[in-house]
């Protein structure tokens, strides 16, 4: 196991195991049991590009007082997935979802076959979970900063297409993989998670013309509830709502985290919601998965 740029957390999760994928390559997991004595709710945390999953672990203790098995992993790749060198590793988004999301997917509910199953993804995990068949599975579904559209729909599209269409691919190229650690404090991506993101970023409908999403989205038919903020500039409201109208059979809804936050004048961001000091917003995502709607 090649070592993470990302140092230990602080919360811990009750067990910790690598699960084969359906290629084989070993995916790292960790699993915070529940509170509640014979709790059939579990929730699957999907973490963003380059986010490994130790910075979702005190949400998901959180989760697991509220009565929910909890599960957070790392893409292949990432933090404690990341078995060598990103040099010589040939990996991207659709790895991320048919071969380590679907395989944990898979795996949870050979584990708990008669639970229902609630999914919390934060920003690219989002965009992951349409390519895939085992989505229509779950009964409630929580995105958080998420976005749909191409870079020259946004806001600040010039900026964006700076970022997208020269340096990033330029230094991965270079070096070989991106090196987001230097600069971002994420991890460093790969370079085939970084080319398949450009090629998805460049078509206003992302995924749709290159991958399985334009069938398996339809699959969800769950209630899903969008979570944004205001200021955000890499998941703007607009494009929020536009992802929204992706999913054509499910019951969507938004909820706008920055009028909930009113502790401050802080806003919360694309990463804020997952961090320690914007937690009193963590009650959010229980609560909607318990509401019947």
């Amino acid at each position: 196991m090649v070592k993470s740029s990302i140092s230990t957390p602080i919360a811990q999760p009750d067990e910790d195991f690598d699960l084969s994928s359906s290629d084989g390559y070993p995916i790292y997991v960790s699993y915070f049991k529940s509170s509640v004595p014979d709790s059939n709710k579990v929730t699957l945390i999907g973490g963003g590009a380059g986010l490994v999953q130790y910075r979702y672990y005190k949400f998901a203790r959180y989760l697991s007082e509220q009565g929910y098995h909890v599960y957070t992993f790392d893409y292949r790749g990432m933090g404690k997935s990341k078995r060598r060198s990103l040099k010589n590793e040939s990996i991207n988004l659709s790895d991320w979802a048919e071969k380590d999301m679907a395989s944990l997917i898979d795996s949870i509910q050979k584990q708990w076959p008669s639970a229902d199953y609630y999914f919390v993804g934060h920003c690219m995990s989002c965009h992951l979970l349409p390519l895939i068949e085992q989505n229509g599975l779950f009964k409630k579904i929580a995105f958080v900063a998420t976005a749909w559209g191409a870079w020259n729909q946004y806001p600040n599209k010039y900026w964006i297409g700076l970022h997208v269409q020269t340096w990033v691919p330029l230094i991965t190229e270079l070096v070989g993989y991106l090196p987001s650690s230097m600069f971002q404090g994420a991890e460093d991506l790969p370079k085939g998670v970084v080319r398949e993101w450009r090629k998805w970023f460049n078509h206003p409908d992302m995924s749709k013309p290159y991958t399985k999403s334009i069938r398996y989205i339809e699959s969800i038919t769950c209630p899903v509830r969008l979570f944004y903020c205001p200021y955000d500039t890499i998941a703007p409201y607009p494009l929020v709502k536009l992802f929204g109208k992706q999913l054509t059979n499910a019951k969507v809804d938004f909820k706008n985290l920055d009028e909930l936050w009113q502790k401050d004048k802080s806003q919360v961001k694309h990463h804020g919601f997952f961090k320690e000091k914007f937690n009193v917003l963590w009650h959010c995502i229980p609560e909607f998965f318990r509401f019947k709607i």
